[in-house]
């Protein structure tokens, strides 16, 4: 049954905005900010698996914003779980890579959901041939560019059964048919190294490791290139969470969302999967939201902002 939600903003100085959605179907973000922490809802933080975990600069200059990986033992793990396990049948991963050298003179294995050595094994993967200038999703080449080592490039794939689109630096450079389906596993997701017969590794700086369970649009994917996931200090989230309140809390009915004052924020309502219910633009901050079509569960209402986001969990009953 469709459901129908109505937004009423209480100061009637309030806008929409057609604004690209980076946060509707996210399961995990790796920011790598100092740490393996997941930034989407869903806390698929991840594991460093090597022996002398190094942060580095990211793309933009950024100190401590970037993983450094050694070529030879340096990985992170994702454990399995319901939200990394969901993107089958539409999926979208992203990540700044920058490769130092190529293990077997070729391979600069990104991620893969996988432990084994069977290609198709993967739920998803993204990975780069970087003697032939290849990037590839599982088993099929999605596009072909000059990938040159020490440099900062922008990877986004999208993954429908029917066709892959693939992005460099947020332009579309192919689009293909996919040689074979993605099929869904319980598997971990590693980054950072790829077991196909043998285990490869990839040596250099990887960021913003991002994957959801939609295909984002071109917007979208411009969107998520030009996002800085380490640019808001924790003091500014904390600031914001404390001062971020939903009332009441379980409800029913109404609920009204105070937001810190002096910024526009972006509000989104997502149910537990991440699927976006609503998104709006707010120059003030106080919005009430309508309860009534909402069915009994758990929700996630995100607030981004110039100065950071907040997340907080609602029960409805």
């Amino acid at each position: 049954m469709k459901k129908i939600f109505t937004f009423i903003i209480v100061i009637l100085l309030a806008i929409n905005s057609k604004a690209q959605d980076i946060e509707s179907g996210l399961v995990l973000r790796l920011s790598f900010c100092g740490n393996t922490n997941d930034l989407s809802f869903f806390e698929n933080n991840g594991e460093y698996m090597g022996n002398n975990v190094v942060y580095t600069t990211d793309h933009l200059g950024n100190e401590n914003s970037a993983m450094y990986f050694n070529g030879f033992s340096d990985w992170v793990r994702v454990p399995a779980s319901a939200t990394i396990n969901e993107p089958v049948d539409a999926i979208t991963i992203s990540c700044w890579a920058k490769y130092e050298s190529l293990a077997f003179g070729q391979w600069a294995p990104i991620m893969a959901k996988t432990n084994t050595n069977e290609v198709l094994d993967r739920q998803y993967s993204l990975g780069l041939n970087g003697l032939e200038g290849k990037i590839y999703m599982m088993d099929t080449y999605v596009g072909e560019a000059e990938l040159l080592a020490d440099t900062w490039y922008h990877y986004a794939i999208t993954y429908t059964p029917e066709l892959y689109q693939c992005y460099l630096n947020g332009e579309l450079i192919g689009e293909v048919v996919p040689n074979s389906p993605v099929t869904g596993n319980d598997k971990d997701l590693e980054i950072g190294r790829d077991t196909p017969q043998s285990t490869d590794y990839f040596h250099g700086s990887l960021d913003e490791i991002n994957v959801y369970n939609r295909v984002l649009s071109a917007a979208d994917i411009m969107a998520l290139k030009n996002y800085d996931g380490c640019n808001f200090s924790s003091i500014n989230e904390q600031k914001l969470q404390e001062s971020f309140q939903i009332a009441p809390n379980p409800a029913s009915g109404q609920i009204t969302l105070q937001l810190p004052d002096d910024a526009i924020y972006q509000v989104s309502i997502m149910d537990i999967q991440g699927r976006m219910i609503h998104q709006i633009h707010n120059q003030q901050h106080q919005v009430k939201a309508d309860l009534s079509g909402f069915q009994s569960g758990m929700y996630l209402i995100k607030i981004v902002g110039d100065k950071g986001y907040a997340v907080e969990k609602l029960l409805v009953e």
